[in-house]
């Protein structure tokens, strides 16, 4: 994986999740249930955007035309040959990148779960599925499968219009099932970790679900005013440096606070008409569609999406070790000689993705033609590696060359039973047409 495919990544989340936060500001007078669902929704379609990446066909769209003649790329593979020693494909470093950060978004989540069951372990049972904990200055729910909602010790000496506040509000969070809800969408945030945007989503989701549980405690009977009271007489008794566990959600927060009490006090949200919602799914959905199908390109020659052809890759790739795994060798095996000639034939049998190369609008416009050689060595899991330019007529060429070749896969070349490495060269003849 290189950088143009996760800045491809980047761009068509980025699309998706732009359309979303521009539908969630024409929804502002929506009713705080409404809004949670649709931020929700964003989230589960970021989630599948790669698996629409592989279903959904793709939709070249061309910026600008190139200037000069039409012109072609042909390739060939030349004669291939085995090679004894082994060589394991080197893990790219921005793979590594995305993987630490997927990691140190996660460990908030398991240290806030971690922290919530010690809590639960310590704590004393009130009324199930009510604990009370010295541990917690806010009464806080928490708990994916088994929620519970546990009060600070100080909730003893609450006045019944303040128990009331708070259980209502804390229920209404096990009802709407907002902790496996902020679980998901903490895992995909996680994997989506380098997209400034997820984390923006994220805050908004956690805001919507307290303004939704607000609005359903007032409907249970408690007069705004009489709400909002005792919601700022709870955050009052907050100590400066109280954090909230990344596991469990709190009636009373400090951010927010003036957003929650303007909509107790001076309510604005209404439900929608059925035909704004379904216009809104219907928007949703086709930016689904525009993130996952759309590829823009310089020029009208198809080039194909680095992302979905990343993607296919990866997935035959694994096929091809799953299958390769099976394969074992005899005890009583010869070593493999240390070069073996195979036909070019053979190799291009086993060739599973090929990427044919764009003809650079910048050569085109030089008129720069010409044949560029290029040798690599394709690992037993049959992708190429080691690529070097033997020959090219410039740089440009070389570039495209290289681009799509390294996103060629290839079925193990198996001798003797066992997959071996295979030493090859690719011409790539680049023609401009009269």
């Amino acid at each position: 994986m290189n950088w143009r495919f996760w800045m491809e990544l980047t761009m068509r989340s980025g699309l998706l999740l732009s359309a979303g936060i521009a539908l969630l500001k024409l929804c502002r007078t929506a009713t705080p249930a409404f809004r949670h669902r649709l931020v929700f929704s964003l989230f589960l379609l970021l989630a599948l955007l790669p698996v629409l990446f592989l279903l959904l066909p793709e939709i070249p769209v061309s910026l600008w035309s190139s200037a000069s003649g039409p012109a072609e790329v042909t390739i060939q593979q030349l004669s291939s040959r085995a090679l004894q020693t082994s060589a394991h494909a080197p893990l790219s470093w921005l793979l590594t990148i995305w993987l630490t950060g997927f990691i140190a978004a996660c460990i908030p989540l398991l240290a806030g779960m971690l922290s919530a069951w010690r809590i639960k372990r310590l704590a004393k049972i009130a009324n199930p599925p009510i604990l009370i904990s010295q541990f917690v200055s806010s009464p806080i729910t928490t708990g994916i499968f088994h929620p519970k909602i546990i009060l600070p010790k100080s909730a003893e000496n609450w006045t019944h219009t303040r128990l009331q506040a708070v259980l209502l509000h804390e229920s209404a969070h096990i009802r709407r099932h907002d902790l496996p809800i902020q679980f998901i969408a903490h895992v995909i945030s996680a994997l989506w970790w380098f997209q400034p945007l997820v984390w923006l989503l994220r805050r908004r989701l956690r805001a919507e679900s307290e303004l939704a549980c607000d609005a359903e405690a007032i409907h249970s009977g408690l007069r705004p005013s009489q709400y909002a009271e005792e919601l700022l007489g709870v955050a009052r008794t907050l100590p400066a440096s109280w954090k909230l566990s990344s596991s469990a959600i709190g009636m009373a927060r400090t951010s927010g606070l003036e957003e929650r009490l303007r909509a107790i006090l001076h309510p604005q949200a209404a439900s929608l008409p059925r035909h704004t919602v379904y216009a809104i799914g219907i928007i949703l959905g086709a930016a689904s569609i525009a993130a996952s199908s759309l590829s823009v390109s310089q020029n009208s020659e198809p080039g194909g999406s680095t992302m979905k052809h990343a993607i296919t890759s990866a997935l035959l790739v694994s096929a091809g070790l799953s299958t390769a795994g099976f394969v074992t060798a005899s005890d009583h095996a010869e070593a493999p000689p240390k070069h073996i000639h195979v036909r070019s034939e053979v190799a291009e049998s086993n060739l599973l993705v090929k990427v044919t190369p764009v003809y650079p609008v910048s050569a085109k416009q030089a008129h720069i033609q010409g044949i560029v050689e290029l040798s690599l060595t394709i690992t037993k899991e049959g992708v190429p590696l080691d690529l070097r330019v033997l020959s090219s007529p410039s740089a440009d060429l070389s570039e495209s060359a290289l681009e799509a070749v390294r996103q060629w896969r290839y079925r193990p070349t198996l001798l003797n039973g066992q997959p071996v490495e295979i030493d090859t060269t690719v011409v790539v003849h680049y023609t401009l047409r009269p």
